[in-house]
């Protein structure tokens, strides 16, 4: 059986990693489809972080049938998973919470009540062999006589239970571009709250500078030499094989540079517009993103001019090309690899 999932409250670029995670989960096609209204779902995954997320699906009464990523879930929430995004744990709480509300509720034991009787020492067994009078036989009619409605379910939806006259009334048409700007708009102010959350718990010794460095490419052996020389510059690197796994370091780490080795179309530029939309730390600009690429020719590079991409690499790449690329782009090495032979 499927299910339909909202994803409420995350920003743009976690919206279409988890979106593009639930199409294309690593351990098979899972059973649920993202739909674009809370209205229309089953199920909800949300940013625990995003007040405006959490007081939709509580005035909707969704907190039960919910998946809160984050800090802090509202009581009732029928799973909590903590930052970062995992989405094969997402995948594990929302398959808990859908068989707990859809698996029908057990059978309630019938009480059994024991009766004692106190018999007369001098009744005989005739006295019991005969009843005085027998009750008369139950028509043939009665056995088809109609049923009883049963009693609702405990999980049911006080709708279902209601009378004719106590029937809520039918929910007005929701308009599905209104909708999707709400979410647009309350996930922009969660990323605002976020940032200025950043710079209020930040320590100013920790602006002298960033040493995180992202690295993204599928090729092992390249995505090793390359993390070895940033390694050799002081850098700390973060080495990813997929976008997937390059969303859960850009919300776990403020970058100072990202190594990608992507194509610029789809997937590709909603990962670049989401580094360059990162809330960042006082004195620090968005990260500098370097194409990493086995060949580029000039339409490539001024593809990539065009994507804010202004110093692209070609594989093999060697510690001079490193160094050259990050200078142009203004981002100082924190050790001389000269001196960490």
């Amino acid at each position: 059986m499927r299910y339909r999932i909202a994803l409420c409250g995350f920003s743009a670029f976690e919206y279409r990693a988890m979106h593009f995670s639930f199409q294309h989960p690593p351990e098979g096609e899972t059973g649920y489809d993202v739909v674009d209204a809370l209205v229309d779902a089953d199920f909800a995954v949300v940013d625990a972080d995003s007040s405006p997320a959490v007081k939709g699906v509580v005035l909707t009464g969704r907190v039960p049938k919910a998946v809160f990523v984050g800090l802090v879930a509202p009581p009732g929430a029928g799973a909590h998973v903590p930052r970062p995004i995992d989405t094969t744990r997402i995948l594990r709480a929302l398959a808990e919470v859908s068989e707990r509300h859809t698996a029908p509720p057990p059978s309630a034991p019938v009480p059994i009540t024991l009766v004692e009787v106190e018999l007369d020492p001098a009744a005989t067994f005739e006295s019991f062999a005969a009843p005085a009078a027998l009750p008369p036989p139950p028509l043939l009619s009665d056995a088809f006589a109609p049923m009883p409605a049963p009693a609702p379910w405990p999980d049911e939806s006080p709708d279902a239970a209601a009378t004719p006259d106590e029937a809520a009334p039918p929910e007005a048409p929701v308009d599905e571009e209104a909708e999707a700007r709400r979410i647009a708009k309350n996930a922009a102010r969660a990323a605002a709250r976020r940032a200025r959350q950043a710079h209020i718990h930040t320590d100013p010794g920790q602006l002298e500078g960033l040493r995180d460095v992202l690295v993204l490419d599928a090729d092992e052996a390249a995505s090793d030499q390359l993390t070895e020389l940033l390694e050799l510059f002081g850098f700390r690197v973060h080495a990813v094989r997929t976008i997937a796994h390059a969303a859960g370091v850009l919300a776990r780490h403020q970058l100072v540079a990202a190594f990608l080795d992507i194509t610029l179309d789809g997937d590709g530029v909603a990962l670049l517009q989401a580094i360059q939309d990162l809330p960042r730390l006082v004195g620090h600009s968005p990260p500098e993103v370097l194409l990493v690429a086995a060949q580029l020719d000039p339409a490539d590079r001024v593809r990539a001019a065009l994507a804010g991409i202004r110093a692209p690499l070609v594989k093999p790449v060697t510690r001079g090309d490193v160094a050259r690329a990050l200078e142009a782009c203004d981002v100082a090495l924190p050790a001389d690899a000269r001196r960490s032979r």
